[in-house]
Order: C-alpha cells, then structure tokens, then sequence
C-alpha cells in the first residue's frame, strides 16, 4: 500500500510539483525497496532518476542513468525496463537535437511486427527532423490505422501522442490529427501526468 501510494504521488508530482518533489517520491519507493525487494520496485527508482535528468536537462548525466536503469531492469527481469529505455533515450536524442541522426537505427524497431507504437511514433519523428517525408508519411498512414491509437499504446501513451501530433502536422495528415485530438480532447482543461 505505501509502494502504491508513493507511486501515486509521484504522477502528482510529475504535474503539480517540482523535481524536488518527484525525487521525494523517489527515495520514498528506494526505501520500501530495502524492505520489499520486488523486482519492480528496486528497478523503479532508478529508471525515476533518468526521467528527473532529462527533466532537468542534465543531458549527460540522463544517459548514464539510462543506461544503469536498463542494466538493472534487465538483471531483474522487468518488463516495463526495456521499453522504458527506449522511450527515455528517444526524448534524450529529441532534447540534445539529434533524434534526425538516429532515423536509420530506429527504421528497424518501427518496422518489426510486435513493434510499440511509441517507438513507432519516435521513428515517425526522427524522419520528420530528418527531412524524411516519405518515411513521415507512412508512419503517419501507419499510426492512424490504429484504432485508438493511444489506448493501444499502453504506457507510452505521451510519447506517442506528442510524436504522433508532430508527424501529423508535418505530413499534413488529417486522419491521424483528429486521431489524436479525439484521444485527448475529452481530457481537456485538466493535468495529463506525462513521462
């Protein structure tokens, strides 16, 4: 119950709070680690040190979390880890202005059949601050032919929709704006806790 609870604040603290305020949260979940050693739980602050770098865009200092909370996630076999990874060095390359350079290297994820679709939308974007147009447009035609595309995409829902609100404009894709808006229109007016 308390591990729920901290885990709670901190998405209130993501929206309401200051970093400070997230690596309360943080510290709060190590301790129950000490004393509740599941995998999860041990793995969670570590991956929540890499999101508050790259929030303070501590640029250097988020890879090598990156990489620690990877390492770690692997060693104890979460499943969120790897996908969290993922979504985190995305936004660190997007952050630093390299995500164009890494357009090739990601063809390969969003192109495999099990493929997450926040990865598909951050290939999407990558081809976008590539000058890829056509590679923009069919991750376009590909992420509106899903239907709710944010409910399909689990937890990287605000990856997904950032990216795919961007490729869409690029691409001048209607279907996949109104795709978009609809997910989240509802919740207009209101905090969307973000990664």
């Amino acid at each position: 119950a308390d591990a729920a609870a901290l885990l709670l604040a901190a998405r209130r603290a993501w929206s309401e709070g200051t970093l400070a305020d997230v690596a309360a949260t943080r510290d709060g979940i190590t301790a129950i680690g000490a004393r509740l050693p599941r995998p999860d739980i041990r793995w969670w602050p570590a991956a929540r040190t890499a999101s508050i770098e790259l929030a303070a865009g501590r640029l250097e200092a988020a890879e090598a979390a990156i990489e620690r909370a990877a390492r770690l996630g692997r060693e104890l076999r979460v499943v969120a880890a790897a996908p969290t990874a993922r979504a985190q060095q995305l936004t660190m390359l997007y952050l630093g202005g390299t995500l164009g350079t890494a357009a090739d290297a990601l063809a390969q994820f969003a192109a495999a059949p099990d493929a997450v679709l926040g990865v598909v939308a951050g290939y999407g974007l990558a081809c976008v601050e590539a000058g890829d147009q056509d590679g923009t447009a069919a991750v376009a035609r590909r992420l509106a032919a899903e239907p709710q595309l944010l409910v399909q995409a689990g937890a990287s829902w605000p990856l997904t929709a950032m990216c795919a609100a961007e490729v869409a404009v690029a691409a001048g894709h209607r279907p996949l704006a109104r795709s978009v808006r609809a997910s989240l229109e509802r919740f207009g007016g209101t905090g969307l806790a973000l990664h």
